[in-house]
């Protein structure tokens, strides 16, 4: 049978059996959560508090403590913590800066597959490191959502390595966590059972996210059913009888997956050459003749994409955007990420140019893109790009950067 014809069957199957079970509706479902939706969660989640205690927190330390190889000395414990989203592109950052000696816990959740940025988290040890945390009281978390996601060299760089004590033999103060074998259990064995009966709402809250990470995590009981069916129905369809054959299935189709995937990142490198860095060299060269302008570090995977855009009397600085699944950014960054940073004059006058902006130590400015496409988690985004819907949001933000930025020294 051939594949498509295969996976019509499959499909038609799990939506006739779905239609069977009750109507189970979580409104979380419908939010299409990314990685920020779930990192504000777990931050709404740690923050509670009650009698001075922060009694989800006390707990969440103790998980880490459990699945950290020993890493965490034991005063790292609940003082008066911290905990933000977002600041300095962290996922999640747990502050205790008001113990006796400071520590900072980094959160970098990647629970939708979010594709790892350049020197990331060396980027968020040095955001810490600048708030006076001594890098050995520095912990980051790679939360995943099922364990199979590994960090690239690419994010975490020999430097942020050494910086976290990481060796061959030792992770350091760099914890794995999922939600599969963490968070979920975590959630329903030990936080849910805590809550005071008068935290109503919360219970509430706290019930439809378990709910809702059973869901991504297939283990809805009557999904677990349907899944089961579909196997037994895959089974039939390739006539898998032995343990040979599920090996041999598993090799051809991890090449096909390859293959697959090589040829769609091919394809969607093409759409935003012809929908979009092509007619943005055109649009720049005729409306701005006096600067000359190199599109420059374009990439894309299956989902995501960046670039920047050098402007060639600009010596400190450059234009970036990068598109993946925690969201859209644009903004101003350093030119070159291994030289000094960007000295405060130009970042204060970027922030009187930009005053609705972010400003971390490698965006002296940045701010979210407001979509008018479709979100980063599906394949759907490559049709609005070669619907050139992305090029007329790029053409808007690229303007008014140029506009606010004429008479700075860049």
């Amino acid at each position: 049978m051939k594949l498509r014809e295969m996976a019509h069957v499959i499909s038609e199957l799990f939506r006739s059996e779905q239609d069977k079970l009750p109507y189970g509706a979580n409104i979380i479902d419908e939010l299409h959560a990314g990685e920020n939706a779930h990192s504000r969660i777990l931050r709404m989640l740690l923050q509670y508090s009650g009698g001075g205690k922060y009694p989800v927190y006390q707990s969440f330390i103790n998980l880490i403590k459990k699945n950290s190889n020993d890493s965490i000395p034991d005063d790292i414990d609940c003082y008066n913590p911290i905990f933000v989203n977002e600041e300095g592109r962290i996922d999640l950052l747990i502050k205790e800066y008001s113990c006796p000696q400071k520590f900072a816990i980094i959160v970098e959740n990647k629970v939708c597959g979010a594709t790892d940025q350049y020197q990331q988290i060396q980027r968020y040890i040095e955001k810490a490191e600048s708030d006076n945390v001594d890098v050995s009281r520095i912990f980051v978390i790679y939360l995943t959502k099922d364990g199979t996601k590994d960090i690239s060299d690419y994010s975490l760089t020999e430097k942020a390595r050494k910086k976290l004590g990481i060796t061959e033999e030792n992770s350091g103060r760099f914890i794995r966590l999922d939600y599969v074998n963490h968070i979920l259990p975590w959630l329903q064995n030990d936080v849910y059972p805590i809550m005071p009966i008068k935290e109503d709402i919360l219970i509430s809250s706290i019930r439809l996210y378990i709910d809702y990470l059973n869901g991504i995590c297939g283990k809805r009981e009557g999904e677990k059913q349907i899944y089961n069916m579909i196997e037994t129905k895959m089974k039939e369809e390739l006539n898998i009888k032995t343990v040979e054959d599920f090996v041999q299935l598993y090799k051809d189709v991890d090449e096909f997956y390859k293959d697959v995937s090589n040829m769609m990142i091919k394809e969607a490198g093409e759409i935003l050459d012809v929908h979009l860095f092509n007619p943005l060299e055109v649009f720049l060269k005729e409306q701005y003749t006096d600067i000359d302008f190199t599109i420059t570090d374009k990439g894309n995977d299956i989902l995501h994409f960046w670039f920047d855009i050098l402007i060639s009397k600009w010596n400190k600085t450059k234009i970036r955007f990068t598109y993946d699944g925690s969201g859209s950014y644009y903004g101003v960054c350093h030119k070159d990420i291994n030289q000094a940073k960007v000295d405060t004059v130009v970042i204060e006058k970027l922030k009187e140019s930009f005053p609705g902006g972010k400003s971390t130590i490698w965006w002296p400015w940045y701010q979210m893109l407001k979509l008018k496409f479709v979100a980063s988690d599906s394949t759907d985004i490559w049709m609005s790009v070669s619907e050139e819907t992305l090029y007329n949001s790029v053409k808007e933000w690229l303007v008014n950067i140029l506009e606010r930025t004429e008479f700075l020294d860049m």
